[in-house]
This record gives structure tokens, C-alpha cells and sequence, in this order.
């Protein structure tokens, strides 16, 4: 945040309606026909402090990288262990039928 001191501050707002004076036509107006038409606003904040809201994102990349991983390194281990056990299945059966 930049602070202007106040005598730079009037300055700035001189050079800007002067420009806009002669931006406009305007510039036959006399200094005080200019501040007869012109309004001083002073604006009062009910409450200068504010908030500071920062967002991270809950679930990374990389976290749902290595859950799909995780998952998918859990499926193929069930899927060889059905396949063994059918496997295994099959060599019962098949030397049940032999031996009976």
C-alpha cells in the first residue's frame, strides 16, 4: 500500500480535474465557479479490518494419483487370488474325478 502525504495528494486531484476541465470544454470556468461545483465526500469505514480468506484444495492430485493406484493395486491382488483359488478349485476337482 502506497501513502501519499496530503499536499501530493490535493495536487494529484488538481492535475486530474484540470484535465477533465479540459477534457470536457469547461476551461472558461473561473477557480471559484469550479469550487462552487464541486462536493467534498468524506467516506467513514464502519470497520477497518478485514478478512483474510486463503483456499487449498482438500484432495491433491497426487493424492488422488496414489488413492487410484492404492485401489487399483488392490483389485489385481484380489483378482490373482480368485484365479489361484479357481485354480486351486479346479486341481481338487480334477483329481477327485481321477481318484474316485
Amino acid at each position: 500500500m502506497m501513502i501519499i502525504s496530503l499536499p501530493l495528494y490535493i495536487w494529484i486531484l488538481q492535475k486530474r480535474l484540470n484535465e477533465t476541465l479540459k477534457r470536457d470544454n469547461m476551461t472558461g470556468m473561473t477557480d471559484t465557479e469550479i469550487r462552487d461545483n464541486l462536493i467534498e465526500l468524506h467516506v467513514y469505514y464502519a470497520d477497518l479490518d478485514y478478512a483474510h480468506v486463503e483456499e487449498t484444495p482438500k484432495y491433491e492430485f497426487q493424492d488422488i494419483i496414489s488413492n487410484v493406484g492404492g485401489q487399483l493395486g488392490m483389485w489385481i491382488g484380489v483378482s490373482a487370488l480368485s484365479i489361484a483359488e479357481v485354480i486351486e478349485l479346479f486341481i481338487i476337482v480334477f483329481n477327485f474325478l481321477i481318484n474316485k
